[in-house]
This record gives C-alpha cells, sequence and structure tokens, in this order.
C-alpha cells in the first residue's frame, strides 16, 4: 500500500494491538514501530488520505476515518469506560520522515469524505470485523453516520440523535424498533429521560417544556447500553455485522475470532 501521510495514535492498547496484529485492510493501517516493550509507538494511515496536501484537511479525513474505528470499539466494549478511542497526535509526511504541523480549529461535525478518490483495487479475503465494517462503511451513508456519533460522547443529545438515525432507517426498509425486539416501554424512557430538563438540566435535549419528570430516570450507563444493543441489533439485521463483545478491560479481543 502506498501511503503518504500517517498520524502517531493514542487509544486503548488492546485495540490498537488487534488491528495493527489482525487487520488487513486495502483502506486502513494500524501499524507499530519501535522496540518491543520499551518506545513501541502506533500508527495510523489510510489511503484515502493520499491525495490531499493540506495538513487540517489530512486530519479532518484521518478524524472521521478513525471515527469509524472508534464507533466500533464503542459497540463492541460493554464496559464504556473501557473503549479508549483512538486519538491522532503528531502528523507524519512519510516521504519526507518528517512532522508535519497541523492547527484544527474548527469541530468536525459530519462525515465528507469522498471514497471514490483513491479507489481501492485491491481486496483482501481478511474477515476482520472492522475490515467488513470499513468496506461496507465507504458506500452506506448511514453506517458512517452511526459510527461517528457513536465515536463522541455518548450523551443523552447524541443518543437521541443515533436513536433518530436508527429509526429513520429501519422506517425506510419497511421495520420499526418493535419489530427488532424494543418494547415502547424502555424506548419512552429513554426519550422521556433524555427530553426532561428538570431531570438532567443543560444535559437535556430541550428546556423546560412543563412535562412530569420521570419517576425512575434512565440513567446514561443504562442508556448507553441501550442504544448499543439497538444498533448491534440494527446492525446484524441489516448488514449481517456479527460484533464480538468485550466483557473486561484486559480481554484481548483478538482471542475470539470473526
Amino acid at each position: 500500500m502506498n501511503l503518504k501521510w500517517s498520524f502517531i495514535v493514542r487509544g486503548a492498547y488492546s485495540y490498537l494491538y488487534d488491528l495493527s496484529h489482525h487487520l488487513d485492510s486495502a483502506d486502513i493501517v494500524i501499524y507499530e514501530d519501535g522496540e518491543e516493550g520499551i518506545d513501541l509507538t502506533q500508527y495510523f494511515s489510510s489511503v484515502h488520505l493520499n491525495h490531499l496536501t493540506n495538513p487540517e484537511d489530512i486530519y479532518s479525513k484521518a478524524y472521521q476515518i478513525c471515527s469509524f474505528l472508534n464507533g466500533a470499539e464503542f459497540l463492541m466494549y460493554e464496559n464504556k469506560a473501557d473503549a479508549g478511542y483512538i486519538r491522532l497526535e503528531r502528523l507524519i509526511n512519510i516521504d519526507q520522515n518528517k512532522v508535519v504541523h497541523y492547527n484544527p480549529h474548527q469541530p468536525i461535525e459530519r462525515v465528507d469524505i469522498d471514497f471514490k478518490i483513491n479507489q481501492i483495487s485491491k481486496q483482501t479475503n481478511n474477515n476482520h470485523i472492522v475490515a467488513e465494517i470499513m468496506r461496507a462503511a465507504k458506500s452506506d451513508i448511514f453506517i458512517q453516520t452511526i459510527l461517528f456519533m457513536c465515536a463522541h460522547e455518548m450523551n443523552f443529545r447524541t443518543i437521541y440523535q443515533t436513536l433518530d438515525e436508527v429509526k429513520n432507517f429501519l422506517k425506510a426498509k419497511g421495520t420499526n424498533l418493535n419489530e427488532l425486539g424494543f418494547s415502547d416501554k424502555v424506548l419512552k424512557s429513554l426519550t422521556h429521560t433524555a427530553n426532561n430538563y428538570e431531570t438532567l438540566g443543560l444535559a437535556a435535549r430541550h428546556g423546560n417544556m412543563g412535562h412530569e419528570a420521570p419517576k425512575t430516570p434512565m440513567t446514561i450507563s443504562e442508556a448507553q447500553s441501550l442504544i448499543t444493543q439497538i444498533t448491534r441489533t440494527t446492525f446484524e439485521q441489516s448488514f449481517d455485522f456479527n460484533l464480538p463483545f468485550v466483557k473486561k478491560s484486559n480481554f484481548d479481543i483478538s482471542e475470539i475470532r470473526w
């Protein structure tokens, strides 16, 4: 793979290790360099950065691609605190082997990658779930959007946005969350909590609308667990993505193959 740009990255070591040792993708690469056990550094690169020259643009597109990895990580970890999220640090010009300064002064709030640029001709037979997700995401806006949302702070506002995205997707397919096994009672508990200013204050989606606060508000942990179940079920039913489930922080996801 001819690559022009890479980033030093930080994140949950077990996830980065798995990607660097087991992910075979024509779109992205996570690799390690340095001395094992002493000064080992993880890097991220993608062929989809090759046509770019402006450092801020390179960072923006790399951030978006990493959000797909981070969204998948969020969905795989039972304890959301264990999802370390890959963070981009120094930008490296690979050809010149030098650090390039960038200054991302604006938040990145949507996915705007044109995957028709830098078309991939090589196809791999790797069945790593992240490779499968990347292949599908390039041509599916819904997958891109959901993973991008899950890659950010999953507070009640973002969780509600993700719920809206899934409901709209299912509606277009002629189905709904009830048919996927989610009751109106549990969905209403989420939306009632997320909307209620008396319960959440500034974290709520709305100001005080005069609605009675829920007697038993859903906790953020419960809400994150629910949106994870909803998203995983939707991915499984619609795209045949069978995401592994990581149940403890020291679990090496390379121990289970897909």
